[in-house]
């Protein structure tokens, strides 16, 4: 296994947040963003892309909303967790995102084409309130890859630490 793909893992801390968690140890895959009302992580590595957001537009009914702005998307029901010994609400979308063509003028000037296959992601997000932020942790998965990445897709949501 190399260092860019899924597996092996190391703890990041989100101390203005007051939060913990694991993430893949590739650090130059992972961004952080923060504005006066957001603070997004994001990781993609090989086929799994890791994702917290924190702010008060952080929900499930807000993420539901924002896949289905874009794609194609089923979710099953929400289901009750916990994260730091707190009650949660876990959600599980299948979004297929459709095929797309574009064009481009090449150096030389002709015309040539890029193409983009349909995709079907697995997004499971788990939401929670801590320290008067929602905070939604999710895990993106080529739903292909989904069973071979379950131990990891698990570390994941137990990993993270409220402090």
């Amino acid at each position: 296994m190399t260092a860019t793909e899924p597996g092996k893992w190391i703890r990041y801390d989100l101390d203005d947040l007051g939060l913990s968690l694991e993430v893949f140890a590739d650090l130059s895959a992972l961004t952080i963003h923060r504005n006066k009302d957001l603070t997004s992580l994001v990781q993609e590595v090989g086929p799994v892309r890791l994702i917290l957001w924190a702010g008060p537009d952080q929900t499930l009914a807000a993420w539901r909303k924002r896949l289905d702005l874009r794609n194609e998307a089923e979710f099953e029901a929400e289901t009750d967790t916990r994260v730091c010994g707190c009650s949660a609400r876990r959600q599980v979308a299948t979004v297929t995102q459709a095929g797309a063509v574009g064009a481009f003028v090449a150096h030389d000037g002709s015309i040539g084409h890029l193409y983009g296959e349909a995709s079907t992601r697995v997004h499971v997000c788990v939401s929670f309130a801590h320290a008067g932020q929602n905070i939604l942790q999710c895990w993106v998965v080529d739903k292909d890859s989904r069973a071979d990445r379950a131990a990891d897709e698990s570390r994941f949501f137990v990993s993270m630490r409220c402090r």
